[in-house]
């Protein structure tokens, strides 16, 4: 689809009306909303539509998980609304109750369009400083949105890979995890490069997390954002890739039976079209660690969960866990999680990183020194 829309010269885009048999307002028999006027005093006043960005943003059509896809894929977008035509394409926008002549949208020099008139409602996919933050974003945007079927959850993002695919030559993904090249390090610290490698780009994309509390999506695996309802939280690249520090390894199990390490995986020429639909399993060999769970302030005052595990230097670790809304507090599970070990992969480590205040600037980050660099990263199995 990413090809689909590339291509086209223009999106026609419903966003009025809540099905999609509506049709489009000003085509055929199907009128606009009304334009109140008025005359008072012998003067003629005459309701102007006002701007189009609130029904946009609001509509059926920009709820649904399929569409996402067109807001970012698009070069050219035609969206028709209950009283007028809004347009926007990568330079501009402009709508049917702004009559302004062309000449006016353009700085004086009419080499670029003014400021004010830039794209408004859509940021087309481009390169980013950081594409691992940028492509977990627009995962979350994603699924913010709504599925028909929850069986298209992977088909809805394919068009928006198959995109990443041709802006970073190295990019995949396998069951929806992206592996993402480490675009971030070459960039911001080019005199001291340090190429990840896909077993660490892909432990990378496991760290993802959830907004809120959430409940399996059968039909794909649990290590996946896919293989679960709910809102994907965006992640934040300035923590730098995981460093494959313990030597794990991944196989990817093909539906005969057979294993292939995932670096290979990853070179043969199928990988794309494979991931679509992971195979039987992911095998994993790597270190293992006990993980226990706590609420984060005495119980019952405190409803916050915290996963820990200790260090080899005896220190603790902890971080927020979410309780999926079949579990309530008190029940048989519940306590069962409160007084049991579980265990632990250990992906890596990452380097930290801290701000230092000012602004959102690249600039406002540096490295942690000392310890902080070699932060453990488990995922709990």
């Amino acid at each position: 689809m990413d090809l689909v829309y590339n291509k086209a010269q223009a999106t026609i885009i419903a966003a009025a009306g809540n099905k999609p048999t509506f049709g489009l307002p000003g085509v055929q028999n199907l009128p606009r909303a009304p334009q109140m006027c008025a005359t008072i005093s012998k003067s003629e006043y005459v309701f102007v539509p006002p701007d189009p960005a609130h029904e946009i943003q609001n509509s059926k059509w920009n709820s649904r998980g399929w569409t996402h896809q067109e807001t970012v894929l698009s070069r050219r977008r035609l969206i028709f609304c209950e009283d007028q035509v809004y347009f926007e394409c990568s330079s501009m926008h402009c709508y049917e109750a702004m009559k302004l002549p062309l000449e006016a949208l353009h700085v004086w020099t009419r080499q670029r369009f003014s400021k004010w008139n830039e794209p408004g409602l859509f940021t087309p996919l481009s390169k980013q400083r950081y594409p691992l933050d940028e492509t977990f974003r627009q995962i979350s945007q994603y699924t913010k949105r709504d599925l028909s079927c929850p069986e298209d959850i992977l088909n809805g993002m394919m068009g928006i890979f198959g995109a990443y695919a041709n802006i970073y030559q190295s990019f995949l993904h396998y069951g929806g995890i992206p592996i993402v090249p480490d675009v971030t390090l070459e960039d911001f610290d080019s005199g001291n490069i340090r190429h990840s490698t896909r077993v660490e780009q892909f432990a990378t994309g496991l760290c993802w997390k959830l907004k809120g509390p959430s409940k399996r999506r059968l039909g794909f695996p649990s290590w996946s954002w896919t293989g679960w309802y709910g809102v994907v939280d965006t992640l934040n690249g300035y923590e730098g890739y995981i460093r494959n520090s313990h030597d794990i390894k991944f196989w990817v199990e093909s539906r005969g039976g057979g294993l292939t390490d995932f670096e290979t995986f990853c070179d043969t020429p199928n990988a794309i079209g494979s991931a679509r639909n992971p195979g039987t399993g992911l095998h994993v060999d790597a270190a293992v660690v006990k993980v226990r769970f706590q609420y984060s302030t005495p119980y019952p005052l405190g409803t916050d969960l915290q996963a820990v595990l200790e260090t080899e230097n005896q220190s603790l670790v902890c971080e927020h866990f979410y309780l999926t809304p079949h579990m309530r507090e008190g029940d048989n599970l519940c306590q069962k999680l409160l007084t049991e070990k579980y265990d632990g992969i250990v992906l890596g480590v990452r380097q930290g990183t801290l701000y230092l205040g000012g602004d959102d600037s690249s600039e406002g980050y540096r490295t942690m020194d000392g310890d902080a660099e070699n932060t453990p990263v488990v995922l709990v199995v």
